[in-house]
């Protein structure tokens, strides 16, 4: 159980009671920080469509739903992630050129570029945080990568 403290004079009180396992046993009550009257209470049935689905999908993936068997699938599920990025950093550095990072060669038709610029700018927009993280890495191949010419010729 979470409790809210009111914000102001005129909040109130909120109280959230979190299930373990199941969801639908949650509820929501905003009480008046005076009377100590419960002004709205929420649960399951005034929730929509989505916001049941969303929460469903939240337990599961926290694996507060079907027990010990859900677990192993989300463990399972992790520890092929890590696998995955490990054995891909295995294989490109047994496979790439002696001496250099293996990048790929930059595409010679600029339409292609100016795709993957234009698809790189609506997903930085989107997400905001990406597209600094896009940027700082612009900038630091233009402002030192290039610069540097034992260093442009590891990158490629």
């Amino acid at each position: 159980v979470k409790v809210l403290l009111p914000d102001g004079p005129t909040g109130v009180y909120t109280v959230v009671a979190e299930p373990r396992r199941d969801p639908s046993d949650g509820r929501t009550l905003h009480v008046d920080q005076y009377t100590g009257k419960v002004l709205t209470s929420y649960c399951w049935a005034e929730y929509g469509t989505v916001a049941k689905l969303v929460e469903q999908g939240i337990a599961l993936h926290e694996g507060r739903r079907y027990g010990p068997a859900n677990l192993a699938v989300m463990l399972a599920a992790c520890l092929a992630l890590v696998t995955l990025v490990v054995t891909g950093a295995m294989m490109w550095w047994k496979r790439r050129p002696r001496g250099r990072a293996g990048a790929p060669a930059r595409p010679t038709d600029r339409r292609s570029a100016y795709g993957v610029i234009a698809v790189m700018a609506v997903l930085g927009l989107v997400f905001p945080l990406a597209g600094v993280t896009m940027a700082a890495v612009l900038l630091l191949d233009w402002l030192v990568l290039r610069r540097i010419p034992a260093v442009a010729r590891f990158v490629g």
